[in-house]
């Protein structure tokens, strides 16, 4: 079954509805540089740590998919892309 434009858009519309009522997106003071930099160094270590006993994974490559993930409108489109097929494989099951 493929659904039709107006599905996927009315299941995004529900899925939207389900973790926003009526709009309302919780609001978050904006973080400065220096924080955002201190979560990064944070976030790097917390995976460096996890991976560092990793027989496949080297250092170097941890860092690198970490780096790859800091481009926010490429995560942004990697967050709509995934919640769209989470949408499709719902509705398809």
């Amino acid at each position: 079954m493929h659904p039709t434009e107006d599905q996927i858009a009315s299941y995004i519309n529900n899925f939207r509805e389900k973790i926003w009522p009526e709009g309302n997106v919780p609001c978050q003071p904006p973080r400065d540089s220096e924080e955002k930099q201190e979560t990064k160094e944070k976030a790097l270590q917390l995976i460096n740590s996890k991976y560092s006993n990793s027989l496949i994974l080297k250092k170097t490559d941890v860092e690198t998919v970490f780096k790859i993930f800091q481009d926010t409108e490429e995560n942004k489109k990697l967050i709509y892309v995934r919640t769209l097929a989470m949408i499709i494989i719902i509705h398809l099951i």
